[in-house]
């Protein structure tokens, strides 16, 4: 599996550190001003964004590389899908499937017999879900939310409909099409 990592720079940091602080600031002003309440003074306001900006600017990405890498690495490790006799895991990819409203995240394998989703422990729904390949009407790209190309549906003989969220998406329903196709075969 591919990570796909942002790394930003110190200018990058403190220009979000500033857009942040500014909106957060000027989002301030707006709603005391629209509802009557007492605006808050110019000094007042530059404090509260500079403070916001510091904590979500510079603060919060520090503490999400030093504190959630680690720990979303652990995560993503521990899950293991329960294989069948001869079922050998051909590719991984993180991946979200919708179950319900919840978007249970996750990773979904390609074994030789099957698609495997399996959830991470941090969800409200776990568990592991199989969908065999001679079971798979099709699967097709959708968008998530209807504006990120970022979703497959998969539909099975059963009439069923799954959802899920696949970063590289094309590419994933390509090796996926090319597995069904050999199953029919």
């Amino acid at each position: 599996m591919k990570n796909v990592t942002f790394d930003l720079n110190l200018k990058q940091r403190l220009v979000f550190a500033i857009t942040s602080g500014v909106v957060y600031s000027f989002s301030l002003f707006l709603i005391d001003w629209m509802f009557g309440g007492d605006v808050k003074s110019t000094k007042e306001l530059v404090f509260m964004g500079v403070f916001f900006g510091g904590v979500f600017g510079v603060g919060f990405p520090f503490l999400m590389e030093r504190l959630g890498a680690p720990m979303i690495e652990k995560l993503v490790d521990s899950i293991t899908p329960a294989l069948e006799m001869e079922e050998e895991i051909a590719y991984v990819q993180a991946a979200n499937l919708f179950r319900g409203i919840e978007g249970v995240g996750g990773q979904v394998f390609l074994t030789n017999k099957r698609l495997i989703f399996k959830g991470h422990k941090f969800n409200i729904q776990s568990g592991q879900k199989n969908f065999p390949y001679e079971d798979i009407l099709r699967c097709e790209p959708r968008k998530t939310g209807g504006l990120i190309d970022n979703g497959m549906r998969l539909h099975t003989k059963s009439g069923e409909q799954h959802d899920f969220v696949i970063n590289e998406r094309d590419g994933f329903i390509a090796i996926l099409n090319k597995r069904i196709e050999e199953s029919m075969s």
